[in-house]
């Protein structure tokens, strides 16, 4: 079974791909993942994958996820091999985006912007 889950950041504004009468193809776009353990001070603290959306997906990160936003990802990987003209083999993989969520709340839902009633306030609900 190929299934990933990755929960991460993308590191740049999505790539949009247009097909006929401007409808959107596919929709390219880079994710971090950070990793929950470190062997040593050199490793690195995040992952790095190529992603690909179609479809509802595609069109869902093209309208609403620009780079930073914080994301969780259902997907699949593909090989992505080929060779160049002088015979050399080339190696690499993409997640395949199935399903996207974000991972974060809406910046006016956070702590920082979240102001209580005041006392006077009269409440929409009785105790």
């Amino acid at each position: 079974m190929n299934l990933t889950i990755q929960i991460g950041r993308f590191t740049k504004d999505p790539e949009i791909s247009y097909g006929e009468n401007q409808a959107i193809k596919c929709v390219r776009v880079d994710i971090a993942v950070p990793r929950d353990f470190l062997l040593g001070d050199d490793d690195p603290k995040a992952d790095f994958f190529h992603c690909v959306a179609f479809k509802a997906s595609a069109k869902f990160i093209a309208k609403f996820c620009k780079k930073g936003d914080k994301v969780a990802i259902r997907g699949r990987f593909q090989n992505n091999n080929y060779t160049k003209n002088d015979g050399t083999k080339v190696y690499g993989d993409q997640l395949i985006i199935d399903k996207i969520e974000f991972a974060q709340t809406k910046p006016d839902q956070t702590e920082e912007n979240f102001h209580p009633p005041d006392e006077d306030e009269e409440m929409p609900f009785k105790d």
